[in-house]
């Protein structure tokens, strides 16, 4: 491999390193929320680490990776589905590219955006380094 090559694979390398990124969780609208949370348990064995809200507007986080949001209907043609979370290194720094490279994205706040097609995303620090940090799965 050329030097030239090398050089250009160490800086994508670098550029992929900065934007590291993982999934932090999938929120899931339910009208069901006990079969709901129930399902969840006793099919993948989720763990329960978090709980709030009263009925009807109730929500828990899962271990695992998943949310779950109660409704009282879902519109009208839409499934379950709300939004996802990612897990960055530089939530402030990641808002501000996407607000600067992609003006067609909406900015809600200091960590949610919504594209195009309305699909929104929430951006978190990574879930990993938190937990190595804190020592704790609270967020």
């Amino acid at each position: 491999m050329s030097g030239r090559m090398l050089l250009e694979s160490a800086v994508e390398n670098e550029r992929r390193n900065k934007m590291r990124v993982e999934i932090d969780h999938v929120a899931i609208r339910t009208t069901e929320f006990d079969k709901a949370r129930a399902f969840f348990e006793d099919v993948f064995s989720m763990q329960c680490y978090r709980e709030k809200g009263q009925k009807p507007k109730r929500s828990l986080w899962f271990l695992e990776g998943v949310q779950l949001c109660e409704v009282e209907a879902l519109p009208e043609g839409e499934n379950g589905y709300d939004h996802f979370s990612l897990g960055v290194e530089d939530v402030e720094a990641v808002m501000k590219y996407v607000e600067k490279e992609y003006p067609e994205c909406e900015i809600i706040n200091d960590h949610w955006f919504r594209l195009p097609n309305r699909t929104e995303i929430e951006l978190k620090p990574f879930r990993h380094a938190y937990l190595k940090v804190n020592g704790t799965t609270e967020k």
